[in-house]
């Protein structure tokens, strides 16, 4: 009942507001009739140049800065409710409308209203009775709706559709421009870091001390071999441990 209430209210400030656009525009029309035709056409002349120039501008300038919008929809949950409870069918669930005729008669259950009441507040969500066709002469009956009763679909009723602007992926760009130069400027101070590691790894090893008698007594015939080798030495798979020695001292010729 609020609802309905509410929307004659609303359709009744129409109304209202329709007239007073009417009126107005009357009373503009009865001052501009009173100006002579020379003033008309330099006045019309200098509008025409003026809302030129202003379509241009806003033109442009709507282009440049208008942002990208979509439609979001909201359904009231409150509004839904009460009209989903009168609309209970045999096998479940809803329809999603309700016919005048049930609203009709839960308003008259009410006992608070008169059917003229009744019909004017069903005409604010356009749920106008439908005509009647002329009676039969000695009819005692009156005839039948000539129309389809009126359906109100409460969904459309509860929902309210509004503009919202989409969110320009710039700012993601432009932080990621952002942060680009700073990883470069950081790889460019790191260059010279690794450098400077690459070359300390470049850098000749201080000599090893050279190894005595005793020392290379000490170690096993397959190290000498190996380290005789590695020197360039002609060395034999029967070269004797101290022939080894001798050859890695250079005390001995290798053997042949």
């Amino acid at each position: 009942l609020k609802i309905l209430q509410a929307k004659k209210a609303e359709a009744q400030a129409e109304a209202q507001a329709e007239k007073k656009r009417k009126r107005e525009a009357e009373e503009a029309e009865a001052a501009k009739k009173q100006k002579t035709a020379e003033e008309e056409e330099a006045e019309a002349k200098k509008k025409a140049a003026s809302a030129e120039n202003s379509a241009a501008g806003d033109a442009a300038d709507k282009t440049a800065s208008k942002p990208k919008t979509k439609l979001v929809s909201v359904v009231n949950n409150e509004i839904l409710a009460p009209f989903q409870y009168f609309d209970r069918q045999v096998v479940g669930g809803v329809s999603g409308h309700v016919r005048r005729e049930a609203i009709e008669l839960m308003l008259f259950q009410l006992g608070e209203f008169t059917k003229a009441q009744i019909d004017d507040l069903l005409a604010a969500v356009n749920l106008r009775k439908p005509a009647t066709a002329p009676a039969a002469a000695g009819a005692a009956k009156p005839a039948p709706a000539a129309g389809p009763s009126p359906v109100l679909y409460y969904v459309k009723l509860a929902t309210t559709t509004t503009e919202v602007p989409i969110p320009e992926p710039a700012a993601t760009e432009s932080t990621t421009s952002a942060e680009k130069p700073a990883k470069e400027s950081e790889g460019a101070a790191a260059a010279p870091a690794e450098r400077e590691k690459s070359m300390d790894l470049d850098e000749p090893l201080e000599p090893q001390p050279e190894l005595t008698e005793a020392d290379l007594s000490k170690l096993l015939v397959k190290d000498l071999r190996e380290m005789a080798t590695k020197r360039g030495l002609t060395v034999t798979a029967t070269t004797k441990k101290a022939e080894l020695v001798a050859l890695l001292l250079g005390k001995a010729p290798a053997a042949e």
